[in-house]
This record gives structure tokens, sequence and C-alpha cells, in this order.
């Protein structure tokens, strides 16, 4: 289950057995791409046009255009929901520096090595996911200290890519 929160409102969104449910509800919906970034969304028999306007999967927030409406969107898994009550439970843990994978893929290159003296937005790594090349940056200044991901390895969203 994924939290989604669309300019103010929090909604719990699931797939169970290629079902699709909004706060336990099942809705009927089909999802076809026209291209990159536009999509037509039939929901109960109501046909709709959406386009994702911008991305930011590092802080999973995504802004979109549905019909003429534009909706800014934060969405959170069960991981990042646990990252979240970690950090607030234990502050010292949330100063931990590592990069983490963002989404789901494959790890396509490395472009650093252990012991490389980083500055902030220095390509790390690139993660073929949904086959798209994204370039994962240092969020800060670092020293590499270990890569804890070989090229070709597949990872999840939520691994931990590179610690410094």
């Amino acid at each position: 289950m994924r939290k989604v929160e669309i300019d103010g409102s929090e909604y719990n969104v699931s797939v169970k057995d290629n079902q699709f449910y909004l706060n336990d509800q099942r809705i009927d919906i089909d999802i076809k791409d026209i291209n990159q970034n536009e999509y037509h969304i039939i929901v109960e028999d109501q046909s709709i046009s959406a386009k994702i306007l911008d991305l930011d999967q590092k802080n999973n927030l995504l802004k979109l255009k549905i019909g003429d409406h534009t909706f800014e969107c934060s969405v959170k898994d069960v991981r990042d929901q646990f990252r979240h009550f970690i950090q607030m439970a234990n502050p010292s843990e949330a100063q931990t520096k590592a990069v983490i994978s963002p989404m789901p893929g494959l790890i396509q290159k490395i472009l650093v090595k252990e012991g490389d003296e980083i500055k902030k937005n220095t390509p790390l790594i690139i993660l073929n996911a949904m086959k798209m090349e994204n370039v994962i940056k240092a969020s800060e200044d670092g020293k590499i200290e270990r890569i804890d991901v070989k090229e070709e390895q597949q990872v999840e969203k939520g691994k931990v890519l590179i610690q410094f």
C-alpha cells in the first residue's frame, strides 16, 4: 500500500490481484500509454487524459495535469513510511550518509570508486529503470566509503547503493 497526498488530502492506494484500490474501495481503472509522460485513463467508464508535468524521484513528488486541472502529489510506500518512523525515533540514524535507490532498476554503470572525494551533484551511478537511464547524483560533498552494489545488479527501491 502507498500513501498518496494530493493537494493536502491523503489517500491509501494499492493494487491486489490486478485490481486497483483507493482507500480500500475497488476502482475499475484502465491506463494506456499515449507517449512518454502522457496517458489515457478510463475510470469507471469515464475517459480522462493525464500528463506528468514534473517528477522528483528523490523526494517522491509528482506534478500531474489531469484534464484541465494540475495536482501536486507526494507518494510514499511502506519503506518510505518506515524510514521516516526510524528517523523520528532515532535522530542520529537520520545523519547516516548513504545514497539510496529512488526506484527499482538495474545498475547500468558505477561512475565512482571507493575512496573518491566527491562534490555535491557529482554523478555516481546510472540506474536503468523503465527503459530510461537515471543518473543518481551526490546530494552533498563527501568521500566514498563503500559501494554496496555491482554493475548489472538488479536493485529495489530503498536499497543502499553507496555510503560515504
